[in-house]
C-alpha cells in the first residue's frame, strides 16, 4: 500500500512540472533560407533546411531572446524576439549579405544604461566605466534605445563602412546626439594632435580621460561631498606653471612681483589668465598649430584636481605623508617667502610640477560652496557667481592648504603675489 501511495506522488509530481513546464513555453518559427545556422540566448538551435524553410525551435522559455543568425563569411543578422506561452512567434530574416562594417560607440551622463539596439545584437544592461562601444557592426539603419531609471531617449543611427558612429547621450537633459567619424578625419586628427604638442610654446603633458573621486572629507566644508567625476575627453595640461618669460612673449608685460623669467608669472587676474589663454589660441591657431576645436585655456576645477591627483586617491600627489612635501613643492617651510623657478621639484605620477606650492592656479569655473552628491561627467561649475576658482597652495602655504582637494576663490579682476596660471590645451568650453 506504501508503495502505491509514493508511485502515486511521484507520478503527480511529474504532472506538475510537466503542467508548469507547458505554461512557461513557447516555440520560434525562423524563416529563412537554407544553410542558417542559429543561435538563441547564446545556445545553438541548429541549421536551416531548404525543407522546413528555416528552422523551427520548440520549447523557449517566455520571454525576450537574443536570437542570432549567420551563414558562413556573411555578414550575420540579430533579432530581439519576444516569446508568449503556447504561442508560435514567426521571426523572417533578411536576405544575408556581404560583410561591410563599421564601429559603434555609446557615451552617457551619468555613466551606464541599458541599451537596446537588437538588430545589432545589443540587448541589456551595459554599464562601463569608459564609453562603451561595439566594433564590426553590419552597415545600415537600427534604432537605438537607452534607458537609465525612468528616462528614455530614442534615435535611428546609420552606420557606414568603416566609420565610427558615436552616440552621446545626457539623460539629465534629455538630449542624444549622434555623429559619424571618418576613419580618415580621425587619422587627421590624430596628426593635428601631434603637430600642437610639437609646436606649443610650452611643453605638454597628455592626459588621458578617466575618472576619479573628487574632493575630501578630511578638509573645509566646502571640498564636499567627495563624489565620483568623470572626463570623457583627453586634453593637454602644460607641465609647469607659466613662467614670466613665457607670459611677456605673448602679453609683452611683465605684471610680477618677485622677477625671475623662469619663476611662475604672478600677480595676474582671472581675467589677465584668460586673455593669455585667448591670444595663445589665437596665435596658434593662425599658425595651424591646434586641432579643430581645441583651444588654450584655463583648466576646469575638475580637470585640475584629476591632474593633481594623477590617479593618487591620498591628500597630496605623493600620499598623506606631509614630511614628504618639500620634495614636490615650494611651500611655507622651504619657500623663504618667495616664488622659484618652475619644475625644480619633483613632478607628480603624470609628468607634471608645482602642483603644491610656488603659486595658486586659476581655474575656469565660477565657485560653488560645496560640490553635487551624485555623479558628474566633464563639470563646469556652476552657470554664473562672483568669485572664481583658484587651486594648488604658493609659497607660504602650509602643506594642509596645499592639499589635491585644497580649494580657494577670489573676484575674477583680483590680483595678487600668490596668484598664477597653469593652462591646458583642450575641447573649448561654452562661454560663461
Amino acid at each position: 500500500m506504501f508503495r502505491q501511495i509514493a508511485m502515486f506522488l511521484l507520478l503527480a509530481c511529474f504532472a506538475s512540472q510537466t503542467l508548469v513546464y507547458a505554461e512557461d513555453k513557447g516555440s520560434i518559427q525562423v524563416k529563412c533560407e537554407p544553410g542558417v545556422s542559429i543561435t538563441l540566448g547564446g545556445v545553438q538551435k541548429g541549421v536551416s533546411t531548404k525543407e522546413s524553410g528555416g528552422l523551427a525551435i520548440s520549447d523557449v522559455a517566455v520571454g525576450v531572446h537574443a536570437l542570432k543568425a549567420w551563414k558562413g563569411d556573411l555578414a550575420p543578422q540579430f533579432r530581439s524576439v519576444t516569446v508568449e506561452k503556447d504561442r508560435v512567434t514567426e521571426v523572417e530574416l533578411d536576405a544575408f549579405v556581404p560583410k561591410e562594417v563599421g564601429s559603434l560607440e555609446v557615451r552617457t551622463t551619468p555613466v551606464g544604461c541599458q541599451i537596446d539596439c537588437s538588430n545589432i545584437g545589443v540587448l541589456g544592461s551595459k554599464k562601463t566605466r569608459e564609453a562603451w562601444s561595439m566594433e564590426d557592426v553590419q552597415v545600415g539603419m537600427y534604432e537605438l534605445i537607452l534607458a537609465s531609471d525612468d528616462k528614455t531617449l530614442k534615435t535611428t543611427i546609420e552606420i557606414r563602412k568603416a566609420f565610427k558612429t558615436i552616440v552621446t547621450a545626457d539623460f539629465a537633459k534629455r538630449k542624444i546626439s549622434v555623429v559619424i567619424e571618418d576613419p580618415d578625419q580621425a587619422q587627421k586628427k590624430a596628426e593635428a594632435m601631434r603637430n600642437m604638442i610639437k609646436n606649443a610654446p610650452f611643453r605638454l603633458v597628455a592626459i588621458s580621460p578617466g575618472s576619479f573621486m573628487m574632493g575630501s572629507n578630511k578638509g573645509d566644508e566646502q571640498e564636499k561631498p567627495v563624489h565620483k567625476v568623470k572626463l570623457t575627453k583627453a586634453f593637454f595640461m602644460s607641465a609647469t606653471e607659466i613662467t614670466q618669460a613665457q607670459y611677456k612673449a605673448v602679453t609683452e608685460t611683465s605684471p610680477s612681483f618677485i622677477p625671475g623669467d623662469d619663476n611662475p608669472v604672478e600677480n595676474i587676474s582671472w581675467q589677465d589668465a584668460v586673455d593669455f589663454c585667448l591670444k595663445v589660441t589665437e596665435s596658434e591657431r593662425g599658425k595651424g598649430h591646434l586641432p579643430d576645436g581645441y583651444a588654450y585655456r584655463l583648466p576646469t576645477e575638475a580637470e585640475w584636481e584629476y591632474c593633481c591627483r594623477a590617479g593618487n586617491t591620498k591628500e597630496y600627489c605623493f600620499g598623506d605623508d606631509k614630511s614628504m612635501f618639500s620634495g614636490y613643492g615650494w611651500f611655507l617651510t622651504n619657500a623663504n617667502s618667495l616664488t622659484h623657478p618652475v619644475g625644480t621639484k619633483k613632478p607628480n605620477a603624470w609628468g607634471l610640477y608645482d602642483m603644491h606650492g610656488n603659486v595658486r592656479e586659476w581655474c575656469q569655473d565660477w565657485f560653488a560652496d560645496k560640490y553635487p552628491s551624485d555623479e558628474q561627467a566633464d563639470p563646469e561649475g556652476p552657470a554664473k557667481g562672483e568669485i572664481k576658482v583658484y587651486r594648488s597652495g604658493y609659497f607660504m602655504s602650509k602643506p594642509e592648504g596645499a592639499r589635491s582637494a585644497s580649494r580657494g576663490a577670489s573676484a575674477p579682476i583680483s590680483k595678487a603675489v600668490d596668484q598664477g596660471i597653469r593652462v591646458v590645451a583642450a575641447p573649448e568650453l561654452a562661454k560663461k
